[in-house]
C-alpha cells in the first residue's frame, strides 16, 4: 500500500511538473524585522516598566499563470523572535505556516468577471484588514472593467467545525464565523479620484438554535489626488444589525477626513477620525463602533505600521491598533493629526501631533472631546539605501491628560525601528 501511494505521488508531481513547465511562475518574497520599545507605559514615574523587543516577518512564494488561471501561493512566519540557541529559551515566531494559497480563473467566458477560492490577503481602505500576516479563507467574484473594480466575497473567518466533526454522528457541531458583503471603487477623473461603497456582514451563530450574533457595516470610501499636490481621504460607515442572542442591535459609527498638499520637497496635512462610543443609557443599542475582522486601523501605513502616533500604537495589544471591543485604546475615541514632512531624494522626514480623546464619557472623566486622553507629538525618519533596502525609525512622546490619569502622571515614550525588504 505505501508503494502504491509512493509510485502515485510520484506521477502527481511529475504531471504537475509538466503542468508548470507550461506556466509562467514568478517567484518573489518579503522580509522586515521591526525592534519596538516602549517606556512608562502606567504613566508613574516611580516605577520602571518597559520593554524592547525584535519582531520578524519573512514569507517566500510564487504565483504562476497558465491559461487563466493564476495560482498563488506564499509560506511565512513571524512574530517575536529570541529563542536561545542552546537552551531553547525564549520565543521563535508562530510556526510556518501558508499566508496565501489561493487559484483564480481570470476573465471567465471572456467576461469581466474572475472567481477566486483559497486563502488570500484581505485590505480595502483604512479599516477592513486582515493585520498583512495572514489571509482570510473564502470565495471571491472580481467583477474589472477600466472605471470599476469590485469584489463580491464569502469569507470564513473561522472554521470550528471541520474535519473533527466528520462521521462523529453528534448534533452538535460548533457555529462557524462568516463574513460576506461588497467592496467596489468607482474610478473618477481619469483615475485620479475613487469613490467605494461597501456593506460587510458578519454571522455567527450560537450553538444548537437558530439566534446568532449578526453585526453589518455600511458605508463609503473615497479617496484620490484630484489637483497638482492635493491628495485627500473621506470615509463615513455606519454599523446596524442585531445580536440575537443578547437581544442588542449595533448602532456604532465611524467617520475621518484627512488632507494633505505637497509643494516641492515639502509636505503639509491635517487628519480627523472618529469611533463612536457605547451610550451607556440605550441598555437596547450598542453603539461603540469596531471593524469587521476586529483588525488594525491601518492610517495609510504612514509610518508602515498600523495605527496612529507611534507611543499611541505601543499601548494597543500586541502594538497592531486594532479596532476591536478588546482594544480600549482603539475605540471610543476621536483623534487629531496634523503634520509636516520633507523628502529629498532617499530621504523623508515628517512630525506629527495627534489629539487624542473620548467620542463618549468613560468611566472616570465627565468630558468628551479632543484632548481628554492625551496628546503625542511624533517623528518619523525613512531611508532607502541604494534603492536596495527600506530603513526607518520613528518615535513618540505620549502626554497623558492628567484629568483622567490622574495628576501624578507622567509623560510615555513609544516607537520603532524597521528594515524591509521584498524580491
Amino acid at each position: 500500500m505505501k508503494k502504491l501511494a509512493l509510485i502515485s505521488m510520484v506521477i502527481l508531481l511529475g504531471s504537475s511538473g509538466l503542468l508548470l513547465a507550461e506556466a509562467k511562475v514568478t517567484w518573489g518574497g518579503l522580509f522586515y524585522t521591526y525592534g519596538f520599545f516602549w517606556n512608562n507605559a502606567d504613566f508613574n514615574k516611580d516605577t520602571k516598566d518597559g520593554d524592547m523587543y525584535y519582531y520578524v516577518h519573512g514569507d517566500i512564494g510564487a504565483t504562476a499563470e497558465l491559461d487563466g488561471i493564476t495560482i498563488v501561493g506564499r509560506v511565512t512566519d513571524w512574530g517575536v523572535f529570541g529563542k536561545h540557541p542552546i537552551s531553547g529559551a525564549g520565543q521563535e515566531g508562530v510556526g510556518a505556516h501558508f499566508k496565501e494559497l489561493y487559484l483564480t480563473i481570470n476573465k471567465i467566458f471572456d467576461s469581466p468577471v474572475s472567481l477566486s477560492i483559497g486563502k488570500k490577503h484581505v485590505c480595502y481602505g483604512y479599516e477592513f484588514f486582515d493585520g498583512g500576516e495572514d489571509g482570510v479563507m473564502g470565495v471571491v467574484a472580481n467583477i474589472s472593467t477600466e472605471t470599476f473594480n469590485g469584489d463580491i466575497f464569502a469569507y470564513r473567518l473561522e472554521e470550528n467545525g471541520g474535519l473533527g466533526y466528520v462521521g462523529s454522528y453528534t448534533s452538535v457541531v460548533p457555529p462557524d464565523m462568516e463574513l460576506l458583503g461588497f467592496y467596489g471603487t468607482l474610478n473618477l477623473m481619469d483615475g485620479k479620484v475613487g469613490i467605494s461603497p461597501y456593506v460587510f456582514i458578519r454571522r455567527k451563530m450560537a450553538i444548537d438554535t437558530t439566534l446568532g450574533d449578526k453585526p453589518m457595516w455600511f458605508g463609503v470610501h473615497s479617496e484620490g489626488s484630484p489637483a497638482t499636490g492635493v491628495d485627500y481621504v473621506v470615509e463615513f460607515t455606519m454599523m446596524g444589525g442585531k445580536n440575537e442572542i443578547a437581544d442588542i442591535s449595533y448602532g456604532g459609527m465611524h467617520y475621518m477626513a484627512k488632507v494633505g498638499y505637497s509643494t516641492g520637497p515639502f509636505s503639509f496635512g491635517v487628519a480627523y477620525a472618529a469611533f463612536s462610543g457605547d451610550d451607556t443609557a440605550t441598555t437596547d443599542k450598542y453603539e461603540l463602533y469596531t471593524a469587521p475582522l476586529d483588525g488594525p486601523y491601518t492610517y495609510g501605513f504612514y509610518k508602515w505600521w498600523p495605527g496612529f502616533g507611534p507611543a499611541h500604537t505601543m499601548f494597543t495589544p500586541y502594538s497592531f491598533a486594532c479596532v476591536a471591543d478588546w482594544d480600549w485604546w482603539m475605540t471610543n475615541e476621536n483623534v487629531l493629526d496634523v503634520y509636516v514632512g520633507y523628502a529629498s531624494g532617499p530621504i523623508s522626514v515628517r512630525f506629527d501631533f495627534f489629539g487624542y480623546g473620548f467620542d463618549k464619557e468613560a468611566d472616570g472623566i465627565e468630558k468628551t472631546g479632543l484632548l481628554t486622553r492625551g496628546q503625542e507629538v511624533a517623528a518619523f525618519v525613512y531611508y532607502n539605501y541604494n534603492d536596495i533596502v527600506d530603513l526607518g525609525f520613528t518615535a513618540g512622546m505620549f502626554m497623558p491628560n492628567k484629568d483622567y490619569f490622574g495628576d501624578e502622571a507622567t509623560n510615555a515614550l513609544g516607537g520603532y525601528f524597521f528594515v524591509f525588504k521584498s524580491f
